[in-house]
């Protein structure tokens, strides 16, 4: 791949949910163009590398740890210029269980609650930091 078709070598790259899945792999492409990457996830610690990235502990749902996690960039590279808002959930659930067969499976408020935090507010709060 041309690493200069995209302009963003030795740019500064946040992807947030990094560790795994789809961010994973657009971290690792980010990284074959020459970019310098943030992996910004709840499974990893400060300060760590993986395979070459930087590594930020982040909950994007947690003002103070989206504070901290863009402070954790902005102290080793000193600026950002690209924003790959990827960390997402799914609890996969019933709206209703309207044949009362597995009430178990319905959709509650604790994990209504959490996918909206992950989900939403946290697009909102990493985009705005």
């Amino acid at each position: 791949m041309d690493k200069q078709w995209l302009g963003l070598e030795d740019k500064v790259a946040i992807v947030t949910g990094a560790a795994s899945g789809i961010g994973r792999h657009v971290a690792e492409v980010l990284k074959s163009v020459g970019a310098k990457v943030v992996v910004a996830d709840l499974t990893v610690e400060t300060g760590d590398e993986l395979e070459g990235m930087y590594c930020v502990k982040c909950n994007v749902s947690d003002p103070d740890g989206v504070t901290a996690m863009t402070r954790a960039v902005m102290d080793r590279y000193g600026s950002i210029d690209v924003l790959v808002n990827n960390a997402g959930l799914n609890r996969p659930r019933l709206l209703v269980d309207v044949k009362g067969e597995k009430p178990q499976y319905e959709l509650d408020v604790k994990d209504f609650g959490l996918m909206f935090d992950v989900n939403v507010k946290g697009l909102f709060l990493v985009a705005q930091a």
